[in-house]
């Protein structure tokens, strides 16, 4: 039943956002600086080179991996050197070469910012979001842009790319309720395209 309470809704009226569904869903982390995407190949090599880097290095799922790869596969994987001080990041020389060269001057560019001023940190990294993941074994996922309502578990521990919508649910019943044909109908509804 939706706020309207009618067949044909009156959407001229704004909805109103119910306060138990704030922690519901949530999207994935803004990176902003291509410098911290790297091929899974690259990654694999700077953890063959050096077993520490896979502290810092993890697979980065896209929407589009999720709309084109049947086994939900991230193509990329991204550097996350998480909330540490640059003292922490310089441990890893290397891969905060590649953020300095590459991230560095694009977020310097950038006036008047609102998030992140530090450039080996992800812009928007949604930590508390992560964080109440970390102890499910999986969550639904959703690609934000996508003409089908195709919802699917995936394993935390891997960074999500801010196209991709996340609930933190782990059931099956939370499953069924996303991917009806009656949770794709208020989708549409609610969004522009």
């Amino acid at each position: 039943i939706n706020e309207f309470l009618a067949e044909k809704s009156d959407q001229s009226q704004d909805t109103k956002r119910l306060a138990t569904n704030r922690e519901l869903a949530f999207r994935g982390t803004e990176v902003r600086g291509e410098g911290f995407i790297l091929s899974p190949e690259v990654a694999k090599e700077f953890i063959r080179k050096n077993p520490q880097n896979a502290r810092v290095l993890f697979p980065y799922l896209g929407g589009e991996d999720l709309n084109t790869d049947p086994e939900h596969r991230p193509s990329r994987w991204v550097i996350n050197f998480h909330e540490w001080p640059l003292g922490e990041a310089e441990k890893f020389p290397e891969l905060l070469a590649i953020l300095t060269e590459k991230v560095k001057p694009y977020r310097d560019s950038i006036t008047k910012q609102i998030h992140e001023p530090d450039y080996w940190k992800f812009w928007d990294k949604r930590t508390a979001n992560y964080k109440r993941i970390s102890a499910l074994n999986r969550v639904l996922v959703c690609a934000a842009i996508s003409p089908t309502n195709a919802v699917t578990f995936i394993k935390p521990g891997i960074v999500f790319q801010n196209k991709i919508i996340i609930f933190p649910f782990n059931k099956g019943s939370h499953f069924s309720i996303l991917q009806s044909s009656i949770h794709w109908e208020w989708v549409r509804m609610f969004t522009s395209t």
